[in-house]
């Protein structure tokens, strides 16, 4: 995994995050601009993208995390402050792959 990779999928969890009301906007916000002032990116075209967000869920099920196909991931609650949640519905992670262009 890549460095773009991590700084990308940071974005998509913190946004994720937000939607699911863990974290204020404006620490994504925050992340967004540190990640931006550190010279990495921010979103899926600095990797070759837009993908397509149903192949990135289909991948994610495969991911280390996933608990028997089950979408998990690791969410923001506050800068510095973290929850791991399993179970987490593809349609709540649709939208930000969707709008992460």
């Amino acid at each position: 995994v890549s460095v773009i990779s991590v700084a990308i999928g940071m974005v998509q969890a913190l946004d994720l995050s937000v939607r699911l009301g863990l974290c204020p906007a404006a620490d994504k916000a925050r992340l967004v601009a540190h990640l931006v002032a550190c010279g990495l990116p921010v979103d899926q075209k600095a990797c070759g993208g837009p993908f397509d967000p149903a192949t990135l869920v289909a991948h994610m099920r495969l991911d280390k995390k996933a608990k028997a196909g089950e979408l998990t991931f690791v969410l923001c609650t506050g800068l510095g402050s973290a929850i791991v949640r399993d179970g987490v519905p593809e349609s709540d992670v649709l939208p930000v792959l969707s709008e992460a262009h």
